[in-house]
């Protein structure tokens, strides 16, 4: 009798597992090397820095090494070498790596006194990721004209202290827009003494709670007339310190603010009002401007990826609308999230609307989606094995569902795809198994797979849900028979 019952709680009972796949993000590609030792200490190359006029950051898998060239860094088995080619007046040191160069987390002073350098080419080809501090990077680059940061990545770096200091001949518009600043926690005497600079472009910087020190930021820069700003009001828990932060900047300096950041009494009390004479002039554009990230998706049937998106200047009043050309390709949301549904070609077209003084404003931007199939290397064997009091499997995806029989089974899975699985029984053990490996959720039976770029699988437990709304007619009637069950028996604990 005891089996019969507990066969009849087994019918009515039904619990869910869901075990979403996590999109695995691919791997970052590895790193170049690291570049360790620095030019301007390296004793080969100190008595030279004064006379060095070009610097060129190259990959060694496309320039080819002389034999006297010195390494200066090594990762992995892999290498970074320098050396000077030098024809007349003309001094080019190169840096290459084995797939380009990764700068020294501190790379404190990096080119600091070379006074006859004109030019530097950074390019792809130049990783900037892993450095927490630029300060004094350029500093005393009396002869650098111009200087293009585009390609750097300063989302871990913390000290721009001097960066810049002391580099008179840069020319006269200097747009430092794509350095990211919001960990910054210095950026004093940054371009002091930049005195050939007469337009400023800052038109993406956010200063973050962290920045304590902007001493004589702009101090020395004697021709500095306009300057383009995002927002860089303090956002610091308490005012950093900003001792003569524009001394010696012409009277009348005008700050371009096309993204309405405030009114002039607030931006004035967290930032402008040691810019003697100083104006603030609200710019908005004719037009607006959509970066999407990604611009190109490449993407698996099944898999969900994501269009992020930024609007400059940032507007206030705007909406956003995403449209795809082939739903029967890729569909998307209103969060962005595309999703591939059948093999082919289709664009996302992001859509913004802004009202400004009453004038609406309509701009967008086209992100082109291919869905491919599969590589092999793309595709997981992933095997059920049916633990005890498990009755059936299910299997669900964005293209279809297909169901796995009591004794267990295996299921193609595609990397980065979303599944639902779903076991009906009364087991609280589920076994999942992965290339032979098997990991086993002893708690709960709400489970959160993830398959990384090795093949092998990890599963957290979620939470169980809770309250009255998440549980069935079909549970209710269960706990019912159970609790008058154990009342009348007590032999179904």
């Amino acid at each position: 009798m005891k089996k019969a019952l507990s066969l009849l709680l087994s019918l009515l009972m039904v619990f869910t597992v869901f075990a979403v796949a996590v999109p695995f993000a691919s791997a970052e590609d590895e790193l170049p090397p690291v570049m360790k030792a620095f030019i301007n200490q390296t004793e080969a190359f100190y008595p030279q820095k004064e006379e060095i006029t070009q610097v060129v950051f190259a990959d060694l898998d496309k320039v080819s090494a002389p034999s006297d060239s010195m390494e200066i860094g090594r990762d992995e088995g892999k290498s970074v070498k320098a050396w000077i080619v030098a024809q007349d007046d003309v001094k080019i040191l190169y840096i290459a790596g084995e797939g380009g160069v990764t700068l020294n987390p501190y790379s404190l002073s990096l080119f600091e006194g070379f006074t006859k350098l004109t030019s530097i080419s950074f390019t792809d080809a130049v990783n900037t990721s892993i450095v927490t501090s630029m300060g004094k990077m350029f500093k005393g680059c009396s002869s650098l004209e111009s200087i293009d940061l585009s390609s750097f990545d300063t989302s871990n770096v913390t000290d721009f202290s001097e960066m810049f200091m002391d580099c008179d001949s840069l020319g006269a518009s200097l747009d430092l827009s794509s350095l990211e600043i919001n960990k910054a926690t210095t950026m004093a005497r940054m371009l002091r003494g930049c005195e050939s600079i007469e337009e400023l472009k800052l038109d993406t910087w956010y200063f973050g709670a962290d920045l304590a020190d902007v001493t004589e930021m702009f101090s020395g820069c004697t021709k500095l007339t306009s300057v383009y700003i995002y927002d860089i009001g303090f956002h610091h828990r308490s005012k950093p310190t900003r001792t003569s932060m524009y001394y010696a900047v012409p009277y009348g300096l005008t700050f371009h603010d096309n993204n309405n950041i405030g009114t002039d009494s607030e931006i004035w009390d967290r930032f402008f009002n040691e810019a003697e004479g100083a104006v603030l002039v609200f710019d908005y554009p004719e037009n607006y401007k959509i970066v999407l990230n990604p611009e190109t998706l490449t993407m698996i049937k099944g898999q969900t990826k994501t269009i992020g998106y930024k609007i400059l200047p940032m507007p206030e009043n705007s909406s956003v609308v995403f449209k795809s050309s082939d739903k029967s390709v890729a569909t998307v949301d209103k969060e962005g999230n595309v999703y591939a549904v059948n093999l082919g070609d289709a664009t996302i077209t992001v859509f913004n609307t802004t009202v400004d003084e009453g004038v609406e404003k309509v701009t967008h931007a086209v992100c082109n989606v291919s869905v491919v199939a599969p590589e092999e290397k793309d595709v997981y064997d992933i095997t059920f094995k049916k633990p005890e009091g498990v009755e059936y499997f299910q299997v669900s995806t964005d293209g279809g569902e297909s169901y796995i029989p009591v004794h267990g089974g295996t299921f193609r899975y595609v990397k980065d795809t979303k599944i639902i699985v779903k076991a009906y029984g009364n087991a609280i053990s589920y076994i999942f198994q992965v290339d032979g490996k098997d990991v086993e959720s002893e708690y709960d039976n709400r489970l959160d797979l993830t398959v990384d770029k090795n093949k092998t699988v990890s599963v957290k437990v979620i939470d169980a849900p809770s309250g009255e709304e998440t549980v069935s007619f079909f549970e209710k009637i269960a706990q019912w028979f159970r609790d008058l069950f154990d009342k009348l028996f007590g032999w179904l604990k």
